[in-house]
């Protein structure tokens, strides 16, 4: 069960609770995931990324992405890295642009990155900055994620796929960017939503898929 502050003793919750922070306009989020655990979050995550991944599998999908793409054995590979390589720079504008409007108008000047109460106009300011900066993170530290997923994919012969499954994660990338960079976390879900249920999910259950039918066929 999730903690709560109701669960400690009465003498130390003054002790051990501090007000979570927030400003006139902005507040901070504990982002816990709704299963309460990380771990029983990703294996529901990883199901759903199945049960796109299983149709397009079972269906052969790949040979009509293919077919529509114009790929063939000698340019399938390399123009799917291409797009995939785009994408990892693409998804990265909105939040980067936000960030860059963000030191211009809060006046956050280089190196500081992670200003300290005080130091901008206002909390509200700094809030909202600390904010975009989140928000261009979160869309960095996944990149290395997203790119070796697709990487798999491209060796595994899924090109089409890999092209197709591009498309969700930059628009819920760009979602989740502007979303978050608003300065209200509920209002990154729906690009996460786009961008891992309908892409990377999805590609990690392509993997998925492929390492079982080896297993299968390893053991006849």
């Amino acid at each position: 069960s999730l903690f709560r502050l109701s669960d400690l003793p009465a003498d130390r919750r003054g002790q051990n609770a501090r007000p979570m922070l927030q400003t006139s306009k902005y507040k901070s989020q504990i982002p816990t995931p709704p299963t309460g655990s990380v771990w029983s979050f990703q294996t529901v995550q990883t199901l759903i990324g199945l049960a796109f991944a299983i149709p397009l599998d079972y269906f052969n999908a790949e040979l009509y992405l293919r077919k529509a793409l114009n790929f063939n054995s000698e340019n399938g590979m390399g123009l799917a890295l291409a797009i995939a390589a785009l994408v990892s720079q693409l998804v990265m504008l909105p939040g980067m642009n936000g960030l860059i409007r963000a030191r211009e108008e809060q006046k956050v000047g280089q190196p500081i990155h992670h200003p300290a109460p005080g130091e901008l106009a206002s909390e509200d300011d700094r809030m909202l900055f600390l904010y975009k900066l989140r928000a261009f993170e979160n869309v960095v530290e996944w990149l290395p994620v997203f790119i070796i997923h697709a990487v798999a994919l491209v060796a595994l012969g899924k090109t089409g796929t890999c092209v197709l499954l591009c498309v969700p994660y930059t628009i819920g990338k760009f979602m989740f960017a502007y979303g978050y960079g608003s300065g209200e976390s509920d209002k990154r879900i729906p690009g996460l939503i786009v961008s891992d249920f309908l892409g990377l999910l999805v590609m990690r259950g392509i993997c998925i898929i492929a390492l079982v039918q080896h297993c299968i066929t390893s053991a006849r």
